[in-house]
């Protein structure tokens, strides 16, 4: 069985966008023989960096375009005849379609099949009037683009048959706003095919990457994993750790993030900074015994579903969190892994729980069944069954 995907996102290059869709779309083949087939749309500077391959199985085709709004919405017509074209050639089940500058081709395809045809929807656009900067023009072009998009899901978002969402929260804001409530709803998190914790090997991660960052064993070393994207809260982060500093000084902050030359440590030395490459992560977040995920209050994180829980969770650290992250500070209350840090926290209340914390890797039992409960293999069984396949 194939299916096809049409992405208005970067689905070529290594980025956050690309990983929630290379996991799902291996997944599938892994546990479904589910094969995804690819068109993506997207600028030209796509071609200044190195292609990510998403699996040998796959047909991947690229249609780009300039940065400027005629030539975005010109060359979407590049994008319909090739869709058009390999579902007269090809034995598709599904189309999924995920971006908002190819949403509106639900209406050409429509006309040519009459297979499922299913959003993919990723976040919000709130974010584009959410977090501003200074410059007066460049939030003018952003609240337009916010205006622009939201319309658009107004008028062929509820055309879709189904949906991709990353939490239930999601999912309501897809209803309430877009009025998509026929629908059908599959819930994804940005997960991975499976995690297999082997403690020891775990260990052995820990201890390689103390050693790497020279950190002794009785210092608490926290971790930020991520970009200086204004919704991460790098800031706030670093400030947060330095209160936790003055208290407890056997404490050190350790920054993973491909950006790490642009964030101000306000040359604290107990803040450390690196840049290491993906598939060397999750080995590297062992070595930490808390971990941040700090997020503002605003509806782009109320209904986001970070593919870094899931990380931290597998690492074995505690999870310090804000109660933005709605669907994740759930997780963490009911399974006992972090603390949710709400905006009038008393900094000695969270150093009462870090001080009472256990030590490292006493409850990997517990996040094995977290994590098993957020797989793709469990997730994506729905879909795979509205296709018609089970395993």
């Amino acid at each position: 069985m194939k299916i096809l995907f049409i992405a208005g996102r970067n689905i070529y290059n290594t980025n956050g966008e690309i990983r929630l869709i290379k996991n799902r779309a291996n997944s599938l083949f892994d546990n479904y023989e589910i094969i995804t087939d690819f068109i993506c749309y997207r600028d030209k500077d796509v071609l200044k960096e190195k292609q990510e391959i998403i699996n040998e199985h796959s047909k991947f085709y690229l249609i780009t375009y300039s940065k400027n709004p005629f030539s975005i919405f010109y060359h979407t017509k590049d994008v319909v005849k090739k869709a058009i074209e390999l579902l007269k050639n090809e034995n598709y089940a599904a189309v999924v379609i995920s971006g908002e500058i190819v949403l509106k081709i639900i209406d050409k395809l429509r006309k040519v099949t009459d297979i499922p045809i299913i959003y993919d929807v990723h976040g919000v656009c709130d974010e584009l009037k959410e977090f501003r900067g200074s410059n007066f023009i460049i939030n003018l072009k952003r609240n337009l683009i916010y205006r622009m998009f939201t319309n658009q899901g107004r008028k062929y978002i509820h055309k879709y048959d189904a949906a991709f969402v990353v939490t239930n929260e999601l999912k309501k804001h897809t209803i309430d706003v877009f009025n998509a409530d026929k629908l059908k709803y599959f819930i994804v998190p940005c997960a991975k095919k499976d995690f297999s914790i082997d403690v020891e090997f775990q260990k052995k991660n820990r201890e390689q990457y103390r050693k790497k960052y020279g950190i002794q064993n009785n210092t608490l070393l926290f971790i930020y994993s991520g970009g200086v994207s204004p919704w991460q809260c790098i800031d706030e982060t670093i400030d947060i750790f330095l209160r936790i500093n003055k208290i407890l000084k056997n404490s050190k902050l350790l920054i993973l993030s491909n950006d790490a030359e642009k964030i101000n440590t306000k040359n604290n030395e107990a803040i450390i900074k690196d840049s290491v490459a993906y598939d060397k992560v999750d080995a590297t977040l062992c070595s930490g015994d808390f971990a941040f995920m700090i997020r503002g209050d605003y509806v782009t994180n109320h209904v986001a579903f970070p593919n870094k829980y899931c990380e931290y969770v597998a690492s074995g650290m505690k999870i310090i969190c804000s109660p933005y992250l709605f669907t994740i500070a759930n997780n963490i209350r009911e399974n006992d892994i972090g603390y949710i840090m709400e905006e009038d926290t008393d900094i000695n209340e969270l150093i009462k729980y870090i001080e009472s914390c256990k030590e490292w890797g006493n409850d990997f039992d517990r996040r094995k069944m977290i994590l098993d409960n957020l797989c793709f293999d469990k997730t994506l069984k729905p879909f795979a069954e509205y296709l018609g396949v089970s395993k």
